[in-house]
């Protein structure tokens, strides 16, 4: 729609051919001016009710693709793939909304401007049959009146704007890709873990040298070793979320990494490292990530980790930015251990689990390792004398 100043100069022009016209032109134009700001409460409702919809979808993609390996480990895709596009819905509902509130201003606005063209005709002809005005006043008038904006272009600008409000969902397709594991081994219970000259570096510096072991089921390990000494990337590579390639081999039930149907083995493992991600959701969907777990089976881990006073804290409050910020880092690797622990895994591969955890609850979380029928693999640099030799040690 054009400005107002240009209604108001055809409107001066056609005071000189008929003062009727005139004021049907500047009327009109008021009037079309003035529907957006009458119809503002009701467009602007629609605007904030999609900006919250686009606010709500940006925090679940985002926390999702910051905790990318964890939705991998816990056999989250698929959830989260059905959580984007829930957001995604929510998005076009919203926008379709906005669009029809849209649809309602400029149609109205549109509406107005045909209107206004056929009371020119209308009161025009009826001047010319009463000898008022001429045939050539009222072209004149017609002409003047198609400098004003034609309907057809204003609804043809709204039909082809540019759809802003479709989010680029294809970017997180990811989360819902899984490797392609046709014709690969699915494993039902892992009987043992063989490393065989395992060697691994990155931008020319090695980081774990011929490196061989085997894990056997239901058995527990420590590794240890100085900082930097590749433990942390040894467990990664096991669980396949190292990047880059490795030279030497890694087995599970004598069956090549590889060869394994990937989501069939983190069915059977709980992954857990030192800085655990926690997502935006409820602290239970935190932890039981999408899988079949019983509501008292959920608490009753969480009693187990001393953290049985965070069902009352939290209950079903989505945790935001804030809440996740005032948790310990204690209370962030307990949770994260039983979202491990809900998926009874047998083998667990754990990176300083308790390295924010005091002397006590330290040892306490040691100790109840040590009772699951799991093999476990644990990285650790605070040893505790009286545990040691409960674990077989592996030195890097």
């Amino acid at each position: 729609m054009y400005p107002l100043y240009t209604d108001v100069c055809v409107a001066l022009e056609l005071f000189q051919i008929h003062w009727l016209l005139a004021v049907i032109i500047f009327g009109s134009s008021i009037l079309i001016i003035m529907i957006p700001n009458i119809m503002r409460g009701y467009a602007s409702k629609n605007r904030k009710n999609y900006g919250e919809a686009l606010e709500k979808f940006n925090a679940v993609q985002q926390s999702l693709l910051s905790g990318a390996e964890t939705v991998k480990v816990c056999l989250y895709r698929s959830n989260a793939k059905r959580m984007i596009e829930n957001k995604n819905n929510e998005i076009e509902k919203e926008e379709k909304r906005l669009r029809n509130c849209q649809v309602s201003v400029y149609g109205l606005a549109g509406g107005m401007q045909i209107l206004k063209r056929f009371l020119i005709l209308a009161v025009g002809v009826y001047l010319i049959y009463r000898n008022i005005i001429k045939v050539g006043g009222l072209l004149v008038a017609v002409q003047l009146a198609e400098v004003l904006a034609a309907p057809a272009e204003t609804l043809a600008y709204l039909l082809n704007a540019k759809n802003e409000a479709r989010p680029l969902v294809e970017k997180y397709e990811q989360l819902a890709e899984t490797e392609e594991d046709r014709g690969k081994t699915d494993i039902n219970d892992i009987e043992d873990i063989c490393v065989e000259h395992l060697s691994y570096g990155r931008n020319g510096v090695k980081i774990i040298k011929d490196v061989s072991f085997t894990f056997e089921k239901g058995r527990k390990y420590m590794l240890t070793g100085s900082s930097g000494s590749g433990k942390s990337t040894f467990l990664r590579l096991i669980g396949k979320l190292q990047e880059g390639t490795y030279q030497g081999n890694i087995r599970i039930n004598g069956i090549l990494l590889e060869e394994i149907n990937m989501d069939s083995l983190y069915g059977k493992m709980g992954i857990v490292f030192q800085e655990p991600y926690l997502f935006g959701f409820s602290l239970k969907e935190n932890i039981i990530m999408g899988r079949n777990v019983k509501d008292s089976d959920y608490e009753a881990i969480l009693k187990k980790l001393n953290l049985g006073y965070l069902l009352e804290r939290f209950s079903d409050v989505e945790l935001d930015t804030e809440m996740v910020a005032k948790l310990s880092g204690g209370e962030k690797q307990r949770i994260a251990l039983a979202r491990a622990m809900v998926g009874k895994p047998q083998v667990y591969l754990l990176d300083e689990i308790t390295s924010s955890l005091d002397e006590q609850n330290a040892r306490e979380m040691e100790e109840i390792l040590l009772a699951e029928d799991a093999m476990v693999l644990y990285v650790c640099h605070k040893i505790i004398p009286e545990l040691k030799e409960q674990y077989e040690m592996l030195t890097f």
